[in-house]
């Protein structure tokens, strides 16, 4: 019975998976501070403080002077913000004044929104972009600011190899990124397989703790074994109803293409087959030596499938964070085409930091995602379990940085509103129309089928 012992100490682990379906991505609080109010609610407050023993008149006159103090600081930052916003106009016309009528002729058939991507090149790469072919030129516009500024690195000739290959799809918002459409009703099914297999894993846990004790306080031989069946099926049921909660989640991502959603949902029945054939033993098991040459068995089992299974869930998780990571990318287009827009109005915040910040932040996160991506597709594949041990660790922290990233996206954008409002002006982001979005080779073939 030393063996048995053994066993239920190690699958108590199996009742205690860690962390088995995260949250991908929490929004932040949305932010709609003004600066300007906070600051003179402060000041006042400090003000009032101060001059307790004072008269009323006192402690206005004290506000009102605060307040001016304010205006004419934000006078001071607006008048500031001008003369850079005129520095930036006054070069990029000279980068358009030393390119020759034809190359300009090509600019100026570009969308505004373009063309403002275009300006935040380099002096030396956008001269050379700007002499592209058309058909090269509007493909290279259409780019993320990151993209560009990667691509035109590279030579003439690389450049439009690299184009050759990028393909772009219209959409209206993130949900068009979608790889695949659920329909409500195999959602809803998903969804309820998931509420029904977590219920069963609590009564499996707990089922679990009531025959251990039992087995802890069993006189006889016949009531030792009894309990001890009892202890290893549940402990199998644990493990099947959490691989039965992974595969619910698989089934309802519209972000797992419908291959790789069908691949891991094959792996995943594939395991609850193999710990359900062990539960079969289980029930019929008759002797102690039945018992532990059964708790070997499912020892085994666990210790080869444990992190595949962690691997699928890092999976669904990478794949949730690829629905706000679309967001991300939507967002970038339409944030700069309202740019444009208010460029157009004749309208200048100094922004350019701030959006420079954003971009990276979103191609930061882009990078990190697909770098986990290729590492639970590795791990999924792996020889052994501390080779997709190892894969899924370096994934999970890949996630997480890919998070971090979207994170400071989100900081950065409320910065770009915030000092938009401080200039006196409003964010106006138009979502009815349509946007052009590079997708990647296996997305394009998965978006044709």
């Amino acid at each position: 019975m030393e063996t048995i012992k053994r066993f239920f100490a190690y699958a108590v682990l199996a009742m205690l998976i860690a962390g088995m379906l995260p949250l991908a991505f929490a929004d932040d609080d949305n932010d709609n501070d003004d600066t300007e109010v906070d600051a003179s609610a402060d000041a006042s407050a400090e003000t009032s403080t101060s001059s307790n023993s004072g008269s009323s008149n006192a402690r206005i006159a004290g506000t009102v002077g605060v307040k001016a103090t304010i205006r004419e600081d934000r006078q001071d930052r607006l008048e500031d913000m001008r003369n850079k916003l005129a520095d930036r106009e006054e070069k990029i016309a000279e980068r358009l004044d030393k390119l020759d009528e034809k190359t300009q002729d090509r600019l100026l058939k570009l969308r505004a929104d373009y063309t403002l991507r275009l300006s935040a090149l380099e002096n030396r790469s956008f001269e050379r972009i700007a002499k592209l072919d058309e058909k090269y030129l509007e493909k290279f516009a259409k780019l993320s600011r990151d993209r560009q500024e990667k691509l035109s690195k590279l030579t003439d000739a690389r450049i439009k190899a690299e184009l050759d290959g990028v393909k772009f799809r219209e959409v209206r918002g993130a949900d068009d990124l979608k790889l695949r459409i659920i329909t409500k009703a195999r959602l809803e099914a998903a969804r309820g397989d998931f509420n029904d297999a977590k219920e069963r894993f609590e009564k499996a846990r707990e089922e679990y703790k009531d025959a251990r004790e039992r087995y802890n306080n069993a006189t006889t031989e016949e009531e030792r074994l009894a309990h001890a069946k009892e202890v290893l099926s549940g402990a199998a049921d644990s493990i099947i109803t959490h691989l039965e909660k992974i595969k619910s989640k698989v089934q309802e991502n519209e972000n797992l293409n419908e291959s790789e959603a069908a691949d891991l949902t094959a792996r995943i029945d594939a395991h609850i087959q193999t710990v359900t054939d062990i539960k079969a033993k289980i029930d019929a098991a008759t002797t102690k030596e039945e018992i532990k040459a059964i708790a070997k068995e499912l020892r085994q089992a666990w210790a080869d499938m444990r992190f595949r299974m962690e691997l699928m869930a890092e999976r669904v998780i990478t794949a949730r964070v690829q629905g706000v990571l679309n967001q991300g990318e939507v967002l970038q287009k339409r944030l700069d085409t309202a740019l444009a827009a208010m460029a157009e109005q004749n309208i200048s915040v100094d922004v350019d930091a701030e959006v420079d910040e954003f971009n990276a932040d979103i191609a930061a996160a882009k990078d990190f995602q697909a770098q986990a991506k290729a590492k639970l597709k590795a791990a999924i594949d792996a020889d052994t379990s501390d080779e997709a041990k190892d894969l899924v660790e370096q994934a999970h922290d890949l996630i997480k940085k890919s998070q971090d990233s979207l994170k400071d996206a989100h900081d950065a954008l409320r910065q770009i509103i915030r000092k938009i409002r401080e200039a006196g002006h409003e964010l106006e982001v138009d979502t009815s129309s349509s946007v052009e979005i590079e997708i990647e080779a296996e997305d394009s073939a998965e978006a044709s089928t």
